[in-house]
Parts: C-alpha cells; sequence; structure tokens
C-alpha cells in the first residue's frame, strides 16, 4: 500500500494520472469504496439525491477510500463512521464524520500537505505515510472539487468532519 501510494504521488506530480470521465450510479461508487475497505462494518452510510453522475471514477474512488480510511485510522476501533453521499447542485457531496480526536486547531490546512501527518498523544497509534489527505485533495482539485475538514458539529460525531465536493464532469465526445 505504502509503494502504491508513493507510486500514485509520483504520477501525480508527473501530470501523468489520465482524467475519464463516465457516469456512475452513486451506491455502486460506494459499494465499490466500501467493499476495498477492511472496515465495512464500521461505516453507516447515508445516500440522497439523483442516482448517479458524471465523473472520474478513478479519482473519486480514491477521494472517498482516503477519506473513509483516515477516519477509521484515527478514530476508536469499536466506534462508527458515517459516510454521507449525495449528488446535486451539480456535483457529488461526500461527507466523512467520525469519534476520532478530531484535528488539532490550527492544522485544518498542513494535514493535506505531501508526507505530513499531526500527530499527538491520541493519535501516535496511528500508522500512515501521510499521503491519504494529499492524494484526496490533488484529485479533488485537479477536477475542480475540494476537500475540507472541520471539527464534527453534529449530534453523535465528536471527531473530524471531512467535506469534499466534486463537480459534475461531462462525458466524452464521441466521433459521429
Amino acid at each position: 500500500a505504502i509503494v502504491n501510494r508513493l507510486l500514485l504521488v509520483s504520477q501525480l506530480e508527473a501530470g501523468e494520472v489520465e482524467s475519464k470521465t463516465t457516469y456512475v450510479p452513486l451506491k455502486d461508487l460506494l459499494r465499490d469504496v466500501i467493499e476495498g475497505s477492511n472496515e465495512s462494518d464500521r461505516l453507516q452510510v447515508e445516500v440522497s439525491g439523483r442516482p448517479g453522475l458524471v465523473c472520474d471514477v478513478f479519482r473519486a474512488h480514491h477521494i472517498v477510500r482516503n477519506l473513509i480510511e483516515n477516519a477509521c485510522k484515527y478514530s476508536p476501533s469499536a466506534s462508527p463512521v458515517l459516510v454521507r453521499a449525495s449528488v446535486a447542485d451539480g456535483g457529488l457531496m461526500v461527507e466523512v464524520l467520525d469519534n476520532g480526536p478530531g484535528v488539532p486547531e490550527g492544522s485544518e490546512s498542513v494535514i493535506f500537505d505531501r508526507f505530513r501527518r499531526v500527530t499527538d498523544a491520541g493519535t501516535a497509534r496511528a500508522a500512515g505515510t501521510g499521503l491519504g489527505l494529499y492524494i484526496a485533495r490533488r484529485f479533488a482539485r485537479d477536477v475542480g472539487g475540494d476537500v475540507s475538514v472541520s471539527s464534527a458539529s453534529e449530534m453523535g460525531w465528536t471527531g473530524a468532519h471531512f467535506t469534499v465536493w466534486l463537480p459534475e464532469g461531462r462525458l466524452p465526445q464521441t466521433a459521429a
């Protein structure tokens, strides 16, 4: 996994990750991400809005997967992680909420830096390369979207609240 992330970052930096847009049902996108997760039993998933969208499925998959992996890594092992997704307002909105320690105040932007990990006594046990959130934000911005983080403020969620918005793409034009 570490080698794959390093290779992916190298390809990103070299501009070698091609963008391919296609239509995908939202439930299929989330199912594929969740099936690839080792934490599927912890995930609570809420889906709303239109049933699907046109997007770069490779990038969308990696973004959501990295946010879920991050939430699971920094949350107590028995606590749930909420994944809320909707297609509306010209794009895809995904929120990931957890019950971990949250992001230390003042670190909200640096956690998206390459090879950057913010650790304290509550998160020292979490292993990682510091590339997952970098890749998520980079992929989102590559397609005109963004990823942000705040403290979870909803009832039942006490940790981090990551939000990603990806604009809906257009299907490639085919030659007639």
